[in-house]
């Protein structure tokens, strides 16, 4: 792969990536906002406990916690696919795609170069698409 077609399919994941979470902010402040009103205690109808109808056992959430920083991840194959990286490659990814962070103030906060960074983001992207997450 040349050096333009590798930049060129850097930039496409990047700009997917931020829309795919952009997207996914979105339905989860209208979906919050809709269950806001909505939520029933179980308590209230059984006179048991106070847990929520929409606590779903089925629905896949996992944290990672990177740099004091939490990041809910919840599909289960990307889960598994960061967990396939190295802790700094992940700690890059997390940072720059989940937490929208640029490359500069993750080298800042991982005490490393902007080049360093770079190159983290870059090989983990590489992994990640050769992974072919379905």
């Amino acid at each position: 792969m040349e050096q333009g077609e590798r930049s060129e399919l850097v930039q496409m994941f990047d700009s997917y990536m931020k829309k795919c979470l952009t997207n996914y902010a979105n339905r989860w402040k209208r979906d919050y906002f809709r269950r806001r009103y909505n939520e029933v205690l179980i308590g209230e109808i059984a006179g048991t406990n106070d847990e929520t109808l929409d606590d779903d056992p089925l629905v896949f959430a996992e944290e990672i916690i990177s740099f004091g920083e939490s990041f809910l991840i919840r599909d289960e194959a990307i889960y598994q696919a960061l967990l396939e990286l190295s802790d700094n490659a992940r700690a890059v990814v997390l940072h720059h795609f989940w937490g929208d962070g640029s490359i500069r103030s993750i080298a800042r906060l991982m005490h490393i170069s902007d080049k360093t960074a770079y190159k983290l983001r870059n090989k983990a992207i590489d992994k990640l698409v050769g992974l072919n997450i379905d």
